[in-house]
C-alpha cells in the first residue's frame, strides 16, 4: 500500500464546526416544536444538506414547514460563526506542513456547498492551502456515495486506490472505502466509530495520529 493523494473532509477534520451544527439542527428544532433524536442525528454527520432535509422531513412528515426550519437552522449556524469565529481542529498546521514536506497531492471533498465551503475556508484562514476543493454541488449522490471522492483524486490526477481519506464521519468512511481509498477517521465528539472501525483503515484519536498513519503508507 503506498499513497501519493490525501483527500480531507473538511467539518469536523479541519474545522471545528461539528457541534455548531448540532447545536443549529437541534436549536432550530425546539423552536419550531419538535426534537430531532441522537439517533437521526448520528445519520445527519457528513452527508449532503439536501440528504439532511431529507432525513428530517421524514421524521415530520409534513407538520412542520421545512423552508423555514432549513433557513433558520442555516441561519443559527452561520451567525455563531460570524460572531466567534471558525476554529481549527488541532493539528491543522501540523498536517499542512507534512503534506507540502511530503509533497503530497491534496484536495478537500466536503458536502458543503461551494459558497458556504469558501466562506468556511475563509473564515479559518485556510484558502490557498490545498491543491483543490470539491464540493456538495459537484454532484447529485453525495456521501456515502464515491462520487466526492472520485471527482476529488480525478482533480489532483492521482488515482483513488493511490489516495487516503480523512474522515470524521461514517458516511464518509463508506464513501472513501466504496472509491477504493484508504479512509482513516478521526471522530468528533458522539460519534459512533463500531460501524467504522470495520472497514476503516485506521481509527485515530487527533490528527496528530492521522499524520502518523499516512507517513507509514506514504
Amino acid at each position: 500500500m503506498s499513497i501519493s493523494g490525501v483527500i480531507l473532509d473538511l467539518d469536523g477534520v479541519l474545522i471545528d464546526t461539528e457541534s455548531i451544527s448540532k447545536m443549529a439542527w437541534m436549536r432550530a428544532a425546539n423552536e419550531m416544536g419538535f426534537d430531532i433524536p441522537e439517533t437521526l442525528y448520528q445519520k445527519l454527520i457528513g452527508i449532503s444538506v439536501l440528504d439532511a432535509r431529507k432525513e428530517i422531513a421524514s421524521l415530520v412528515n409534513g407538520k412542520i414547514d421545512m423552508d423555514r426550519y432549513m433557513e433558520r437552522s442555516a441561519a443559527i449556524y452561520f451567525n455563531e460563526m460570524e460572531s466567534n469565529g471558525v476554529r481549527l481542529m488541532p493539528g491543522v498546521p501540523e498536517l499542512f506542513e507534512f503534506l507540502r514536506q511530503s509533497e503530497l497531492k491534496s484536495a478537500i471533498a466536503t458536502s458543503s456547498l461551494e459558497e458556504h465551503a469558501e466562506w468556511k475556508l475563509s473564515k479559518a484562514g485556510l484558502t490557498g492551502m490545498i491543491d483543490d476543493v470539491i464540493t456538495g454541488d459537484r454532484t447529485t449522490k453525495g456521501k456515502p456515495a464515491p462520487d466526492l471522492f472520485l471527482i476529488a483524486a480525478a482533480q489532483i490526477a492521482v488515482k483513488p486506490d493511490a489516495c487516503a481519506v480523512v474522515e470524521d464521519a461514517h458516511a464518509g468512511i463508506l464513501g472513501a472505502k466504496a472509491a477504493g481509498m484508504v479512509p482513516i477517521m478521526v471522530p468528533g465528539t458522539g460519534t459512533s466509530t463500531a460501524a467504522s472501525e470495520k472497514i476503516a483503515h485506521a481509527v485515530v484519536s487527533d490528527l496528530y495520529e492521522a499524520i502518523g498513519k499516512l507517513q507509514e503508507i506514504i
